[in-house]
Order: structure tokens, then C-alpha cells, then sequence
């Protein structure tokens, strides 16, 4: 019995000192855990911010659906079945009571026409809210588009 307290008594400190050695592990392996975590939203969050630049296209509608009373807010392109990013959401606010065919053109940069469609919308003064534009399959609304709305008469 002598012998294995001799034995086990020497071993004490390292033994306590593995512990301790252990949890601060564990509080570093849990720390660097949560520095990976806060990156990779920043990241993430990052992410979507530049997606949203990089697709910033400008939005003209004409002086005519001005003064008919229509203003625009936010808007979206998103992807249809096809895979191309062809869908043109935008928020429409109208001040007077509207009915009208109203088209959009899709143009690149330099201003070269990629699409059209037209769309038949009807809202009263004061009402708002989000209207699509689909446009062909092969139409690809990409960053720094430009999008203008105009009224067919």
C-alpha cells in the first residue's frame, strides 16, 4: 500500500495540472468557436451586401407614368425555372387611380436592348404593391442594367 501511495503521490500535480490544462482547452477550443461562428456570419452577411451592389440596376420610369401618378420602391430579379435571372419584381406606388399597358425594357450598359414585356396593371390612388415582370427565358437581367417602364398607348 506504501508503495502505490508513493507511487500515486508524485503523479498528483500532473495529473491536476492535465485537468486544468484540459479545461483551458476546452475554453479556447470554445472562444476560437465563437470567432469562427461571428466570421463566417460577417462573411456570410457580407455576402449578400455584395450580391446586392454587384445587381444594382437602374430602375427609369418615364415622365408620362410620372405624371399619371405612379412612383416606384424596391425591387428584385430573381431566377425563373430556366435558371436565367429574368423576373423583374417591382414595388409600384400609385397617387391617383391607374390603368394602363405598361412596358418594360430590359439594356445593358451600353444600352443595347435584351428584353421586353408588357403588363397590363390597374390599382387605385393610395394602393401599393409588388408587380412581376417575366421576361423570356433567355432574357438575363445581370448587374448595371438598365430597366425602363413606359406606358403603351
Amino acid at each position: 500500500m506504501k508503495k502505490i501511495l508513493l507511487f500515486f503521490i508524485p503523479l498528483m500535480p500532473l495529473l491536476t495540472a492535465c485537468n486544468g490544462l484540459r479545461n483551458e482547452t476546452d475554453s479556447v477550443i470554445g472562444k476560437s468557436g465563437e470567432v469562427v461562428g461571428k466570421s463566417a456570419g460577417e462573411f456570410f452577411s457580407g455576402v449578400g451586401e455584395g450580391v446586392e451592389k454587384t445587381l444594382d440596376c437602374k430602375v427609369i420610369l418615364s415622365d408620362e407614368l410620372k405624371n399619371k401618378g405612379l412612383s416606384t420602391g424596391v425591387y428584385t430579379v430573381e431566377s425563373s425555372v430556366g435558371g436565367a435571372q429574368n423576373v423583374f419584381t417591382l414595388y409600384l406606388i400609385f397617387a391617383r387611380d391607374f390603368s394602363g399597358d405598361v412596358q418594360a425594357l430590359v439594356k445593358d450598359p451600353a444600352g443595347a436592348e435584351k428584353g421586353r414585356v408588357t403588363r397590363s396593371i390597374s390599382d387605385k390612388a393610395g394602393n401599393a404593391g409588388y408587380t412581376e415582370f417575366a421576361f423570356d427565358p433567355r432574357t438575363n437581367i445581370e448587374s448595371k442594367n438598365v430597366i425602363e417602364l413606359s406606358l403603351l398607348k
